[in-house]
């Protein structure tokens, strides 16, 4: 296969690609929006986009143009930031899915590294499972595995944003550009006091609250994270294929299971 990015390939190779019984449908899901003085604002999406290209090279799967107009969250009103409304990236999100089972992609994962996206999509990849469409939803940014959850003791992104843009080609952010020091200023102590009771939004008011640069800047630490995380959800694959399959044949199918998707 001369790619593993849909949107490379022609409509006859997707149909060779399904036919020969391939079925993994990879998702990313990122970000438009500020982080901090030295980051692109397609962080979480270069992140996501790297991290499928390489599960689908592990896997044997396809990776899907990137969804990455999301809901910003606290960076809104910074320059460069795009939000979406929540619920069009949950009706967004719910309409890929469909038609990717209706063509015959069985296992669709939804990968994201854009902290709000998991919490958003939450009630998106349950609906679908009661629509007879079962997709995992995966936060990257989460350690999978004891390993991964030591390679960095404090904030990953930059290096992981190094990482991903080696994987892809993308120049322009070294270890030797991102790695230097600064301080953010502090938040509200009444939303630091309240967060710790309950829900409430909050807006940044310095880009360096967001993502603050550092110098512990690694792409080899970057790297081994991907190939870690790469690993566990590799291995996860074969359970949603099992699970797709044993959903045909559940016996309590919920209120709205209609048997979509899992013909």
């Amino acid at each position: 296969m001369k790619s593993r990015f849909m949107l490379e390939l022609t409509t006859p190779e997707v149909e060779g690609y399904l036919k020969r019984g391939g079925d993994l449908a990879l998702l990313p899901v990122g970000s438009v929006e500020m982080h901090g003085p030295h980051l692109p604002l397609g962080t979480d999406t270069i992140i996501g986009r790297a991290m499928c290209l390489r599960l689908a090279q592990a896997a044997d799967g396809l990776v899907l143009p990137d969804l990455a107009y999301t809901w910003a969250g606290a960076t809104d009103g910074f320059a460069g930031t795009v939000s979406l409304d929540p619920g069009i990236l949950q009706r967004t999100v719910a309409d890929i899915a469909a038609r990717l089972f209706d063509m015959g992609f069985h296992r669709i994962l939804i990968g994201s590294f854009h902290a709000p996206n998991p919490r958003v999509l939450y009630t998106t990849a349950r609906t679908l499972f009661e629509a007879g469409m079962p997709v995992l939803l995966v936060d990257f940014g989460e350690p999978l595995s004891p390993r991964a959850e030591t390679i960095f003791p404090g904030d990953k992104e930059a290096s992981l944003l190094a990482a991903a843009c080696q994987i892809l080609g993308i120049s322009g952010y070294t270890e030797k550009d991102l790695s230097y020091e600064d301080t953010a200023p502090p938040g509200s102590p009444h939303h630091e006091r309240l967060a710790k009771l309950g829900t409430i939004g909050w807006f940044f008011q310095d880009a360096r609250q967001h993502a603050c640069p550092h110098r512990d800047v690694s792409i080899p630490k970057g790297l081994e994270y991907i190939r870690l995380q790469v690993e566990s959800l590799a291995a996860g694959l074969g359970d949603l294929g099992a699970y797709v399959a044993e959903a045909k044949g559940l016996a309590n199918k919920g209120f709205r299971m209609t048997g979509k998707g899992c013909r």
